[in-house]
């Protein structure tokens, strides 16, 4: 395996582990950042909305597990369809790059 995607509850050991085997993490945080500005329309209730907060907070703090453990990152959306034109990308994202 050379490519993790997601990566939003990874733990340092995990992180340190891939690292040394030469993985490369693909984070695709925008995806939960459109669905926390577009759940609603898309009908999602308050149980959906607790699990994308937990992802969301847990991809904040993955990347600075990531980043601690030398594991080098890629850029990956996941955004399809009209969430592919979502300001998530803008207003969430991109400011973190």
């Amino acid at each position: 395996m050379h490519s993790l995607e997601h990566c939003n509850l990874i733990e340092p050991e995990t992180a340190r582990l891939a690292a040394e085997q030469g993985c490369i993490a693909v984070p695709t945080l925008v995806a939960y950042d459109a669905l926390a500005l577009e759940g609603e329309a898309l009908g999602l209730g308050a149980a959906e909305f607790s699990k994308i907060e937990t992802v969301r907070s847990g991809g904040l703090r993955s990347l600075e597990i990531m980043r601690d453990a030398g594991l080098p990152m890629a850029f990956g959306s996941d955004l399809l369809g009209e969430s592919a034109n979502t300001t998530a990308w803008n207003s969430s994202f991109s400011p973190r790059c």
